[in-house]
């Protein structure tokens, strides 16, 4: 998030960084992502433990479980393209930019399926795998980027965005801290939440207010 928040600020002032269309910050992001995949790779191997949760999956065969994988992973792959026009037709109907759509609006359906799992995840006993699923999601769409920055030909794809990103990551940054900074202390819990969720809310929720403020103000300056 670093890198990707630095490419927003460099690259919309020195567009000419990079090679050809493809921004500096792809390759540096790649080879983070596949970097520290392998470091969380060998400290789960060095453990070499898994917790027992007590599971029954009956007479389902791999063939069965990979079926139905495959088939909810295209039925969130069709969904999630048509969500794409659907946040375009949103933006023009109602004046909000860009940014606050996608930061908010279809962030927060397209992270329903995460949210889906874990909940369930928590259910079975899995709580390392809910809090993964979540933390690797986030790991995981920072190399998407790399991915937009190949397709799209005209320019390194960060100095074509709207820099009020740069917000958004940075609170993604805070936010990450405090969740690492939650996970090595004792919560203190406020009825069933703990301080570093609801600092998270507050964060989150300031954020969202940002830009959409940001937004509104340009609808009305245009």
């Amino acid at each position: 998030m670093i890198v990707i928040a630095t490419g927003i600020f460099v690259d919309l002032r020195f567009s000419f960084l990079g090679l050809l269309w493809i921004g500096w910050y792809t390759p540096v992001i790649v080879l983070l992502y596949f970097a520290f995949v392998r470091v969380i790779f060998i400290v789960e191997k060095r453990r070499n433990s898994l917790p027992e949760t007590g599971l029954d999956y009956g007479e389902d065969t791999s063939w069965k479980v990979y079926s139905y994988f495959a088939a909810s992973a295209v039925m969130i792959i069709g969904a999630g393209i048509w969500l794409a026009f659907i946040g375009e037709e949103i933006t023009l109907v109602t004046g909000w930019g860009e940014s606050f759509v996608g930061s908010l609006i279809l962030a927060f359906i397209t992270t329903l399926p995460e949210m889906t799992v874990s909940y369930t995840a928590m259910r079975m006993g899995a709580t390392d795998m809910a809090i993964a699923n979540m933390i690797g999601s986030n790991l995981f769409n920072a190399t998407i980027i790399p991915i937009d920055d190949l397709l799209y030909l005209k320019a390194p794809i960060l100095s074509a965005v709207s820099e009020n990103h740069i917000i958004t990551a940075v609170l993604v940054i805070i936010m990450t801290m405090l969740f690492v900074f939650g996970i090595n202390r004792k919560p203190r819990r406020f009825f069933r939440l703990s301080w570093w969720n609801l600092i998270l809310i507050a964060l989150f929720l300031a954020g969202a207010y940002f830009s959409f403020t940001e937004t509104s103000l340009s609808f009305l300056a245009q």
